[in-house]
């Protein structure tokens, strides 16, 4: 019962779109400090592989890198997804009607499902505290989704196999401008690739 009381309380007292601001801010923040967490992790992972490509090891070097990738790439998503929802908070605090501010936090939802295949910890509840508020506000959502099209984001671009070998050639190449030579096993591997290349 208090539950029906609950809801008829949040339909007669809307929120405040300021308080909802302060909220996604925060969330915002919280998501900008696991952005840097990967990035700190993406040059960990890379000084790591360097380290095992002077020692030679070449599984350990594909391993560090393929983790190198995995948190640049994360990290650049995170990056893209705080830049847009920047934007749309400022969007929010300068909408003058509630259609701007339902297709402004239908934008924000829409971000937020593409944020959710990261696994972002807070993100399925910052998606339920903009649908909640959305409800409140008496924004239907799928009239919101209709209106916003083909409104993209941002780019999670995945990262190939390719992208990892690109990657540690180029660490190769510093590890011969500091060393003025790969390690034995790195060099013999690296001379059956170029044979195997040129046939």
């Amino acid at each position: 019962m208090s539950g029906i009381i609950d809801r008829i309380k949040g339909i007669l007292n809307p929120p405040k779109v300021d308080e909802l601001v302060l909220d996604i801010k925060m969330y915002n923040t919280d998501i900008k400090r696991v952005q840097k967490a990967n990035e700190k992790q993406a040059v960990a992972m890379r000084e790591k592989a360097k380290l095992e490509l002077k020692q030679g090891n070449e599984a350990r070097v594909k391993m560090y890198m393929n983790q190198h990738m995995k948190a640049k790439s994360t990290a650049f998503s995170l990056d893209m997804f705080t830049i847009t929802m920047e934007g749309l908070i400022f969007d929010l605090q300068n909408a003058n009607n509630l259609q701007n501010m339902g297709l402004t936090m239908g934008k924000m939802n829409k971000s937020l499902e593409k944020l959710g295949i990261l696994n972002i910890s807070d993100v399925s509840k910052m998606m339920r505290q903009v649908n909640r508020n959305m409800g409140r506000m008496g924004i239907a959502m799928d009239t919101v989704y209709n209106s916003i099209g083909n409104y993209d984001s941002f780019a999670v671009d995945s990262y190939s196999q390719g992208d990892i070998e690109k990657e540690i050639n180029l660490l190769s190449e510093e590890v011969v401008a500091e060393t003025g030579t790969l390690p034995d096993t790195v060099v013999d591997l690296e001379e059956k690739r170029e044979k195997l290349n040129q046939k």
